[in-house]
């Protein structure tokens, strides 16, 4: 058996766009999946609730790396949740115990108009719950990591393009053309609209799981 069958992966979010087309690649070079759903404080795996600490614990256990492709809702009724909502996720990988190795699929809404670096003392601009809560996400890794043996990837995809993906860009793009207001795809000042193909992100997550160097 090869390194790559032997890792078992847990893939939070495989129900999204990202992450079905994600555990339909990964499938294809035969690793061992588990698909994780976590909403609010409670957990799904393979489709099952998990109620029980010690349950949970076990199965993380097992687990060599985390993708996260996770988002909190993009509902505009539900945005101000968002920051809440990683707090709960947050809960529960801790309370997991989880000690593998982490590749985090993040977002350029972190950055706000003029930030072209951020760290840890960075906030979003203008305020954004939904880039917020990905901060706190990317912050509370960093800091879990900074001083283990496993690695840690971050991503910020801005605009992802896919078949049957209803996707924020197109959107954008959409409702410019209708107003007829000037359309920038790539400059200083629309750092948003930069876009990858879900096929080329799930290329990089691929050559990510087997670079042990943290990005």
């Amino acid at each position: 058996m090869s390194i790559i069958n032997q890792l078992k992966i847990g893939v939070i979010g495989a129900n999204g766009f990202v992450g079905n087309y994600l555990c339909k690649q990964l499938k294809l070079i035969d690793y061992s999946l588990i698909q994780i759903s976590i909403r609010g404080l409670a957990i799904s795996i393979d489709g099952r609730k998990i109620n029980e600490l010690n349950q949970l614990r076990h199965i993380f256990s097992t687990i060599d790396i985390i993708i996260d492709c996770s988002s909190p809702s993009t509902n505009p009724a539900l945005i101000n949740q968002c920051i809440e909502e990683s707090y709960k996720f947050i809960k529960i990988i801790d309370d997991s115990q989880f000690k593998g190795n982490y590749i985090l699929l993040s977002s350029v809404s972190v950055y706000g108009q003029d930030q072209n670096v951020i760290d840890s003392s960075t906030s979003t601009s203008p305020f954004n719950p939904y880039g917020e809560s990905k901060l706190l996400k990317e912050n509370w890794l960093l800091n879990r990591y900074l001083n283990s043996s496993n690695y840690l990837h971050i991503l910020r995809p801005s605009g992802i393009l896919g078949l049957a993906m209803g996707n924020t860009f197109i959107r954008r793009i959409t409702d410019k053309a209708i107003s007829s207001s000037p359309i920038s795809i790539y400059s200083d000042n629309d750092k948003f609209n930069c876009i990858i193909s879900v096929e080329n992100l799930v290329s990089i997550i691929k050559i990510l799981i087997t670079t042990t160097e943290n990005q």
